[in-house]
């Protein structure tokens, strides 16, 4: 263990005493505009209705993550498939060894939509090529891990060897598939508290093979660099709750670091009775937890991260509870419930509602029972249903506003969101799109929100609290 630590070290504090040069150089595309990404997760070509990569709105964006690749290792707590997809894909590969998991969707589905007529693979890399050829000033990020594909980091971060091995197949995988510019570490979580459980006896170690792991692959894209005379962004998805902010050396972490993606919300949801906002911008007084974007910014600033390192994440969807008791237009969070709705979006995940299910079937028809409800203490979307007591908190064109002018205020990096094919007619890209690029934009009403489809023009039908000053 010793000479393993003292190697690594010196690894690490030679490429974080350069940190400073290299945080100067360009980026893959320089641009001094906030960074506004959007998740493209591989297996949306699967539903019947979807978003094709070549069909999102480049123009108004700057990143496209796409979502997820993989690393090969031990995923004994994901689902039967994953297991079996995982097996065979790295079937006689070395613990490390970095994927695409879903390579039928990645590089042989055809798909409409444009490909690009200048590489050999379709499927989603074939638009995704196109797309960059359409918009060379676009960023597409090759994001590894999430929450069921993060099991085999605790493996890898074990060995230098196993290390190398990751960071050598990343810059392969970077090669071979060159509209990437470069690449986000999603692990949940160095320290524990993934899928999978591991970690929380090892959170030390854990710490120091994050760091670790992220220098490695750092000297890896400068050798790609120097090779194809390229920039490669370094990201990280991470969580700024206080269970998960120790597990990281942000000291170290922070100058490998283009971007820090922080995934701001899901703060409640159906694994809980508690009820409330999932993704506020503010707390209040009834704020479960205290838990918000906007006191998870300042941790991270709070750690040494600069605010324009900081992109905060933005759910286009929203979660849902039954059962909710004692619910009022002037106390929308920190209620009980018997649980999360026992329906939704996705069969597989109950109570979990795209913004685009939200905004045709329940915002756009009102006999369905629901009325919209906006919290401007917390600046958040509720939608509530008093005869079935059916609440969904989501975020909206007016919620989405309220965070594009805290990233001006406050002169952060950007936001992001979870994820493309889940918006409506554009109405979220829409809203940060003019958030970010007007001096101040419009709060939106209620029977503005959704454009077309308002829920009705009747104040009687939708309510908000008063800011407080």
């Amino acid at each position: 263990m010793a000479p393993r630590t003292t190697h690594w070290s010196s690894c690490c504090a030679a490429l974080l005493a350069t940190s400073t040069l290299f945080s100067g150089m360009a980026l893959s595309h320089p641009t001094d505009e906030p960074v506004v990404a959007l998740y493209y997760p591989d297996w949306k070509i699967y539903n019947k209705q979807y978003i094709t990569p070549s069909q999102l709105p480049a123009d108004k964006i700057t990143h496209v993550i796409y979502a997820f690749l993989a690393v090969c290792g031990p995923v004994t707590a994901s689902p039967d498939n994953v297991q079996r997809i995982m097996a065979q894909a790295c079937q006689n590969k070395p613990t490390g060894t970095a994927i695409v998991f879903d390579n039928f969707a990645a590089t042989q589905k055809s798909l409409p939509g444009k490909t690009s007529e200048n590489v050999s693979y379709l499927g989603n890399f074939g638009q995704l090529k196109y797309l960059t050829e359409q918009h060379p000033t676009l960023n597409i990020l090759a994001s590894f891990g999430g929450w069921t594909l993060s099991e085999p980091f605790h493996s890898v971060i074990q060995s230098k060897e196993t290390q190398d091995v990751f960071a050598r197949s990343v810059r392969a995988l970077l090669e071979k598939y060159d509209f990437f510019t470069g690449v986000q570490i999603d692990w949940e979580y160095p320290g524990g508290h993934g899928l999978a459980g591991i970690g929380l006896d090892n959170r030390e170690q854990e710490k120091q093979g994050f760091t670790q792991l992220l220098a490695t692959l750092k000297q890896e894209l400068r050798y790609l660099e120097n090779k194809t005379q390229r920039h490669y962004e370094l990201s990280a998805a991470v969580n700024a709750s206080p269970k998960f902010t120790g597990s990281i050396d942000w000291p170290a972490v922070t100058p490998l670091l283009n971007h820090v993606f922080l995934m701001s919300y899901d703060y409640l949801g159906n694994w809980s009775n508690t009820v409330g906002h999932h993704s506020n911008l503010y707390a209040t007084p009834a704020t479960p937890d205290g838990l918000s974007v906007s006191g998870q910014v300042q941790s991270l600033i709070q750690q040494g991260i600069r605010p324009d390192q900081i992109i905060i994440g933005s759910p286009f969807y929203g979660r849902g509870w039954q059962g909710v008791k004692h619910f009022t237009p002037e106390r929308m969070e920190g209620l009980d419930s018997e649980g999360g709705i026992q329906k939704g979006s996705n069969l597989d995940e109950p109570g979990y509602f795209t913004y685009s299910d939200i905004a045709e079937h329940f915002l756009a028809k009102p006999q369905l029972g629901f009325t919209y409800y906006y919290d401007q203490n917390a600046e958040a979307a509720v939608l509530f249903n008093p005869q079935r007591n059916e609440y969904i908190s989501f975020e909206d064109t007016r919620s989405l506003t309220a965070k594009a002018h805290y990233i001006r205020e406050h002169q952060l990096g950007g936001i992001f969101a979870w994820e493309a094919t889940a918006d409506y007619q554009q109405q979220l890209v829409n809203a940060i799109h003019a958030g970010l690029n007007t001096t101040k934009s419009p709060m939106l009403t209620p029977s503005q929100t959704v454009e077309n489809t308002a829920i009705s023009p009747h104040s009687t039908n939708t309510y908000s609290t008063e800011k407080k000053k």
